[in-house]
């Protein structure tokens, strides 16, 4: 039963079930009796045991664990029998949607019980639908409370119709979706039987989906996203629409992040003042349904048809950003995000756009340095990470090294439960990265564009860069081929918006036994002066007393470039202190540990109620 499970931690298996003797993935290469079977495996029960290094197991106990997590589904019957009161069809009517697209999008009415009124309310109802399947429903009342099943998996609406379409539009409510298919856009591909001519040709390929949640500042987790990726591969065009206000913006942002900025398109409302107010003025449309409402279908038309790309290079003038500009003069500098640890925070910081360069003396510790930074970062603020690490292969090996680090334990000394817990939040946190074939900056670029549109990651490292495949020409320099490689970097990190870290060895040192190891710079890796070129933040790893004690604690880091001050950082250095038996870094004055799992941060609940105020309303009552 768990024999697949058993087989990804490179268990070898000779049947399907029952119990089985086989090497040990994890001590049998370095044996010299190459024959001795030390793993007993119940591949029934999914445990596994070694009798010679004591690595053991239970794939059951995190499949278990997973399984907790299954979806709820809307009742089967909630279908069975669809009511759409008078007042629901006058209400749609009055914002500009016919009430063959209410049964084309099958909305009905419903009683169902509302959290924010504590009562039974009579709602819209808006089904979410995945490949013929209702997974979700959306209940909408008068007062425009809103609620989802709970427990049931986010999706986008109006899913299915992408079908072998390859453009979408991305709205940020149900009823923004169906006024642009009232509108003309994802209807369905009607032909001419006399001429077998595809009607609307241009409207129909383009179809209108929407977030399931609305935006809400500061949240842009997208768990929708994480379970529709898939059907965004093969689009060619994707159009963000979201509405016209600062937490809109941010949700537009995070989309084309995730989407690719490549194939994203962006609109911009007309600037008519034609909403009004309720103190007589009037204000511009903030989404489609007000387009819909105030100015008709051909000016929705219009606003898609005239949806821009997103420049990536080229001339910028300051008109065009000028009102971003402005609102951050008035706001202050904005310091790049924290690392969380106080005084780290004073020299250094993660700034997504930019190539940070890691560098320091082999087995010294600058890899773990870096991993515990990224950890620190996903326990406190939810950040994702991609990592190509040849040196930690096998995967298990990454992450048990990650896993001792948030428990604060070696494996030995931790419980079953702690490292069951442990794998469920690095699970979501960490993924590693090692292409089968090919080990180039490109092929490995490409899995970090999968995981950034599969898992939102916020950050990805090569370590280290000295492992990698090289594709330099016979004619080129290192210099060259170095520069060449860290421009696709850039640009990468930059088209992405995500922070690229790169690990990088020196060259060996001249050094005299039983003296202090220099401090390693930009100079002593290969390539030499390009790195101080290209690279955006150059850090230094140092064990100052690691020539007398390989087991000492203290840990200098020399932040040698800065490419962005204003943001936060300068140049100079700090000390830690690494904690051998917990397996992380503190404060060396303070004591200060920021690696703490009891620190992490619960997914954002979207609070988010679409008041209305500040605009005269139509008619809510259905």
């Amino acid at each position: 039963m768990y024999c697949d499970k058993l087989s990804d931690l490179g268990i070898k298996l000779t049947r399907r079930s029952g119990n089985v003797k086989t090497k040990c993935p994890q001590c049998s290469d370095g044996r010299k009796n190459k024959t001795d079977m030390p793993l007993s495996v119940n591949i029934t029960e999914g445990e596994y045991n070694c009798h010679n290094c004591g690595w053991k197991g239970n794939v059951r106990a995190y499949e278990r664990k997973r399984e907790n997590k299954k979806y709820e589904k809307p009742p089967r019957d909630v279908l069975k029998s669809i009511e759409r009161k008078e007042k629901t069809i006058e209400y749609f009517k009055k914002r500009g949607i016919s009430e063959k697209t209410l049964e084309k999008f099958l909305i009905f009415n419903k009683e169902e019980w509302m959290p924010q009124t504590q009562q039974k309310e009579n709602c819209i109802c808006f089904p979410y639908f995945r490949d013929g399947e209702m997974i979700n429903v959306k209940y909408r009342d008068a007062k425009k409370n809103f609620k989802l099943v709970k427990d049931a998996e986010l999706i986008f609406y109006n899913l299915s119709a992408i079908g072998e379409r390859k453009s979408v539009i991305i709205v940020e409510g149900e009823i923004d979706c169906l006024s642009v298919y009232e509108s003309g856009y994802g209807v369905d591909r009607d032909v001419n039987e006399e001429t077998g001519e595809l009607l609307n040709p241009i409207f129909s390929e383009i179809v209108p989906i929407s977030v399931p949640n609305g935006a809400s500042k500061g949240n842009q987790r997208m768990e929708f996203l994480d379970n529709c990726s898939d059907y965004f591969i093969g689009l060619h065009d994707i159009i963000i629409a979201t509405d016209n206000d600062e937490a809109g913006k941010m949700l537009k942002d995070e989309l084309i992040r995730r989407l690719g900025v490549e194939r994203c398109k962006t609109i911009s409302y007309p600037i008519e003042e034609v909403v009004p107010l309720q103190n007589g003025l009037k204000r511009r449309c903030k989404d489609f349904n007000e387009v819909l409402m105030y100015l008709g279908k051909d000016v929705v038309k219009n606003v898609i048809n005239n949806a821009e790309s997103i420049p990536v290079d080229g001339v910028y003038y300051l008109e065009d950003i000028f009102e971003s500009m402005l609102d951050n003069f008035r706001k202050g500098i904005v310091l790049a995000p924290s690392t969380h640890f106080s005084e780290m925070d004073e020299y250094f910081r993660w700034k997504k756009g930019d190539i940070t360069l890691c560098t320091g003396y082999g087995n010294h510790g600058k890899s773990f340095f870096i991993l515990q930074m990224m950890l620190i970062k996903s326990i406190h603020a939810d950040w994702k990470w991609a990592i190509f690490s040849p040196e930690n292969y096998p995967a298990n090996d990454f992450y048990d090294d990650i896993i001792e680090m948030y428990v604060g334990k070696w494996l030995n000394e931790m419980s079953e439960q702690e490292y069951i817990d442990a794998c469920l939040f690095i699970d979501q946190h960490f993924f590693y990265v090692y292409p089968d074939n090919e080990h180039d900056i490109n092929s490995i670029n490409e899995k970090f564009r999968h995981l950034i549109l599969k898992k939102g990651v916020d950050g990805v490292m090569v370590d280290p860069f000295n492992q990698l495949d090289s594709n330099q020409k016979a004619y080129q320099r290192e210099d060259q081929y170095l520069s060449e490689i860290l421009k696709d970097v850039k640009r990468f990190a930059l088209l992405n918006n995500v922070v690229y870290v790169i690990i990088a060895h020196p060259k060996n040192p001249n050094h005299t036994p039983g003296q202090p190891l220099p401090v390693v710079d930009m100079y002593d890796i290969a390539g030499g002066a390009m790195w101080g070129n290209k690279a955006d933040q150059i850090l230094s790893y140092y064990r100052p007393e690691f020539h007398v004690n390989k087991n000492s604690p203290e840990v200098t880091i020399y932040v040698q470039k800065l490419k962005r001050k204003r943001t936060g950082g300068q140049l100079g250095q700090f000390d830690l202190t690494l904690l051998w038996s917990k397996k992380r870094y503190c404060n060396q004055v303070t004591g200060e540990v920021p690696c703490d799992p009891e620190k992490v941060n619960k997914p954002l609940q979207d609070n988010r109620l679409s008041s209305g105020e500040g605009y005269v309303p139509v008619n809510f009552e259905f």
